[in-house]
């Protein structure tokens, strides 16, 4: 009996599906050391192999991807059981050139190959040779199967021939893709066939077959073919999330391009009345897991998906986009839209109206041209702002210089580019927390460029967001920041950005629990943020909530595995529950990737459970480090506690009141200054920061 023929009669895996019990390829959304998350579920994973501890420590994670990215996944067991395709004979051109470009449409190939050897008892290509094959990659496209196998279905033929598209734009683009077609082929808008009715009852044993494959190599879960597709819950019927374009072009430099594409698309969808869109944070937090539709729906608790890529060639740039209802799986609309690069502005207008008309029967004709207007007509200088907005939001010391760069030449090239000018002013704001750049030099800068902002476009709710936040950060006014932050709020409620900023001057006036009021607003405007779950955990320290904040901030690790802030927040909290063992596994993971204000908070967990030699290194470190770039007096203030050096912890404290620190705001509150709050001098440092938030008020 052959290989093919047991395939056939293998009827076991089936048998257990339907009955619901097949155990195997449950899909992880999140996992924490030996637990996971499946199906919205903590469980113990017995098998996690995590003896050291270490899986999940960001050098292991950084090392992982980057292999993964050089060499792909391997597998256990025989390469059939695990469709272990990519070999030689299986190879698509992008794989044998080397391509860094390679995505899973070269897996899609490679499965379109086992297929067609599985119906014509052999591989497509055949050479004397492995040269040979290899050059006939190139030359000619995949043969049909019509001429080897008269008697298969017409439809999986097509199905197959699609796989094996000579460019990757042609194949199917997703598993769930090949699912859709091989359940419907009539409403797979990838398949060119006259076949359109489903599949007869004799080809059902290869289409399990080719499911078997698809979740073996781990691209879905399958189901049984009577199952239904599988619709998010209950969520509102006008409600849409955008998918991270896809940058398909095989250069990382392009990925301010898509990313930019993606915001601005968001952007403009959530100006439309009746449209609910998922938030932004949440939206990117799908970027590069490979999601499906409708796995991706059922976590933005959406019922429309954008799913999108870019493709570029020198100045020229390709968008190919569709609008699934991911409650049905069904594609409502897709196109092509090419264009310069210097073009986004109009490749956006484009896809978002033809978006929007798709979605009138659902939102009806109501402002559906209410789209958001432009802030430039200018495309160089809108080029160099979607530059500066990528890399400023990437909070690296680097990155925030990079974005801060483009973003002053973009608006040298328009300077009535009002969204520029709130950019810069964040950015600025910003750089003194992510940065290396004392107040000093980012304060005035900031405020001037927040103001221009404002009074270039008074409708523009990311210029009462900048200046808002200015005013809490540079010029220590809480109230006049509400006001600005409420005013921003009421033209942009659909954004998350600004209730998670409005958040910090109800802290600096002690309005701890308003704050954590403002955060649940904002975490329901965007639930997959990692940084408003992290933040919500800083703030519930602040409240001496240190249990709830230890969830919070597990769950925004769940969401991020590499947020070093939410590591660090973490050990925080469980060193000032009393959970020192617990807290200091966290800050080794953290502890070679620090920023200032993050390293410090280990000094006190450290100095808090006895282990002063640490805290002194600690201290050490980031005094050397403060002879070449500038460390907040404040972080040298939390690692003198650490330290156990009052005195020298209180004239830090003095200095970051004359450097006008931008995190000395929150030592009213901050539970790390316990050790010193008594003591005259922190009193008195207290005093002058309160007395200038009064002397502020009309």
């Amino acid at each position: 009996m052959s290989l093919f023929e047991k395939c056939y009669r293998f009827t076991k895996a089936r048998e257990v599906i339907a009955s619901g019990y097949y155990p195997y390829f449950q899909p992880i959304e999140a996992s924490y050391d030996t637990e996971v998350i499946i199906r919205g579920e903590r469980k113990i994973m017995v098998g996690s192999n995590n003896y050291l501890g270490l899986t999940h420590h960001p050098k292991v994670l950084a090392a992982a991807e980057a292999a993964l990215h050089k060499y792909g996944s391997g597998c256990t067991g025989s390469r059939f059981l695990n469709a272990e395709s990519s070999t030689p004979r299986n190879n698509d051109s992008s794989q044998i050139a080397g391509d860094s470009a390679i995505d899973g449409r070269s897996d899609i190939y490679s499965l379109g190959c086992v297929m067609f050897e599985m119906l014509a008892g052999k591989p497509p290509f055949v050479a004397d040779s492995v040269q040979a094959m290899m050059v006939m990659r190139f030359a000619k496209p995949a043969p049909s199967l019509k001429s080897v196998e008269a008697n298969a279905d017409e439809a999986l033929k097509s199905v197959i021939a699609t796989a094996m598209r000579l460019s990757p734009a042609e194949r199917f683009q997703s598993a769930r893709e090949i699912i859709t077609a091989l359940d419907d082929p009539a409403h797979s808008p990838r398949i060119q066939s006259a076949a359109s009715r489903r599949f007869n009852v004799p080809t059902i044993p290869m289409i399990a077959g080719a499911g078997m494959l698809l979740a073996a190599i781990g691209l879905l879960s399958w189901k049984a073919q009577s199952d239904p597709p599988a619709a998010p819950p209950d969520v509102h019927v006008a409600s849409i999330g955008v998918l991270p374009f896809v940058n398909r072009s095989g250069d990382k430099q392009m990925d301010y391009f898509s990313d930019g594409l993606t915001d601005e698309l968001i952007s403009a969808l959530s100006h439309v009345a009746g449209l609910q869109v998922a938030g932004r944070a949440s939206s990117f937090s799908m970027k590069g897991k490979g999601l499906d539709t409708q796995d991706a729906a059922r976590r933005l608790q959406v019922a429309y998906i954008v799913d999108a890529g870019v493709r570029s060639s020198g100045s020229r740039v390709r968008v190919t986009w569709q609008l699934v209802d991911a409650r049905t799986d069904r594609a409502l609309g897709s196109g092509d839209i090419d264009g310069e690069i210097r073009d986004a502005i109009a490749l956006q207008d484009s896809m978002a109206k033809t978006i929007v008309d798709g979605l009138r029967p659902v939102i009806g004709t109501r402002n559906t041209n209410a789209i958001r207007k432009h802030q430039t007509a200018n495309p160089e200088a809108h080029d160099l702002y979607l530059k500066g907005h990528f890399y400023w939001n990437q909070r690296t010391t680097a990155s925030m210089r990079e974005g801060i760069s483009y973003l002053k030449q973009a608006i040298e090239k328009d300077s009535t580019y009002a969204l520029a000018w709130a950019e810069l002013a964040s950015a600025y704001t910003l750089e003194q927390a992510f940065g290396d750049m004392p107040p000093s030099e980012a304060a005035s800068p900031g405020r001037l460029a927040a103001q221009k902002a404002v009074e270039l476009d008074s409708t523009l709710a990311e210029a009462y967001t900048a200046r808002g936040m200015s005013e809490a950060f540079n010029d220590w006014n809480p109230e006049a920041a509400l006001a600005d932050l409420d005013r921003a709020i009421r033209l942009d409620p659909q954004n998350s950005f600004p209730r998670l900023f409005r958040v910090w001057p109800l802290v600096m006036l002690g309005r701890v629990d308003e704050a954590l009021e403002e955060l649940k607003r904002a975490k329901a405007l965007d639930p997959l943020s990692a940084i408003i779950n992290t933040r919500m955990g800083t703030v519930l320290v602040y409240a001496r909530r240190y249990d709830e904040a230890a969830i919070e901030l597990r769950k925004a690790l769940d969401l991020d595995q590499t947020n070093i802030l939410a590591r660090f927040e973490l050990g925080r909290a469980l060193s000032l529950s009393g959970r020192s063992r617990e807290a200091f596994q966290e800050f080794t993971y953290a502890l070679d990737l620090e920023t200032g204000h993050d390293i410090a908070m280990a000094a006190v967990a450290y100095g808090r459970a006895g282990d002063r030699p640490r805290a002194r290194d600690i201290l050490r470190r980031l005094q050397a480090r403060s002879k070449e770039r500038y460390i907040s007096a404040v972080s040298l203030c939390m690692a003198a506690i650490g330290a156990g050096d009052k005195s020298l912890s209180l004239d830090y404290l003095e200095q970051a009141l004359k450097e006008h620190s931008f995190s000395l705001v929150f030592v009213s509150s901050d539970p790390s200054f316990d050790a010193i709050r008594d003591e005259p001098r922190f009193r008195r440092v207290k005093e002058k920061v309160e007395r200038q938030y009064a002397s502020l008020q009309p």
